[in-house]
């Protein structure tokens, strides 16, 4: 009975390890092309903060936002294209949850988030 269950145990961690495993092209892909995750506190001594994450994709890359902060937030929004840097604010109202959508087009990148706004 042990050996039957050694035995599917195998079997089932080498199809795992199969189904699961990564090409070379996959693997570096993943490793450019990852979630990014930026977040800060509110003003104030609470424990609230605003989470903002991207994903950068060929032509455009979408922000999520999530504002727990009892007021609005600025974040700065970095790109580049070859006609040179581009910066958009965003602005996310108090206690609102959702998403904006950034086109860079194929010779763009999308350079990243940072708190506050110039303008």
């Amino acid at each position: 009975m042990m050996l039957k269950k050694m035995a599917a145990a195998g079997i089932i961690a080498a199809t795992a390890t199969t189904m699961f495993a990564a090409t070379p092209a996959s693997a570096a892909e993943a490793a450019t092309k990852g979630t990014v995750r930026f977040s800060f506190g509110c003003n104030g001594s609470t424990k609230a903060r605003a989470n903002f994450s991207y994903n950068e994709g060929t032509v455009s890359t979408t922000v999520y936002y999530n504002n727990h902060c009892s007021h609005s937030v600025r974040v700065t929004v970095n790109m580049a294209d070859a006609s040179g840097q581009n910066i958009h604010c965003l602005k996310v109202p108090a206690h609102k949850k959702g998403s904006k959508k950034y086109r860079q087009g194929l010779s763009g990148t999308f350079k990243g988030l940072s708190k506050g706004c110039l303008a």
